[in-house]
């Protein structure tokens, strides 16, 4: 929930900086992919009145339905190159709990083939 507002917050504080001339190089949040935006508000609704739960670490298992609740498990079943995205959308928006599920859907897969 807190941290949605600091999704906003974020955009809010680049939007300014970029009406304001204060941004010199390139910030390109067009590289987020309106699909996988998409998602990140998909997923930023989904727990929007409540906080997603935290994931154990380590990973327990490789099969990533264990690990995590239904829809989260759901919500990743997506091409690699998606959650990549997904990544890096997480990471620029600052929206740590997205971070930390798609790279635990990387690691668990990573775990599975060893």
């Amino acid at each position: 929930m807190i941290w949605l507002l600091v999704i906003f917050n974020r955009l809010i504080l680049f939007i300014i900086d970029l009406l304001e001339g204060g941004i010199e190089e390139d910030i390109n949040l067009l590289n987020i992919r309106s699909a996988i935006l998409k998602k990140v508000f998909e997923y930023c609704e989904e727990y929007k009145d409540r906080d997603p739960p935290e994931i154990e670490k380590p990973l327990k298992s490789s099969n990533f339905h264990e690990l995590v609740p239904a829809f989260d498990a759901k919500f990743m079943d997506l091409e690699i190159s998606e959650i990549y995205e997904i990544i890096l959308a997480a990471n620029f928006l600052d929206i740590r709990p997205l971070l930390d599920l798609a790279c635990a859907k990387i690691a668990s897969s990573i775990k599975g083939n060893l």
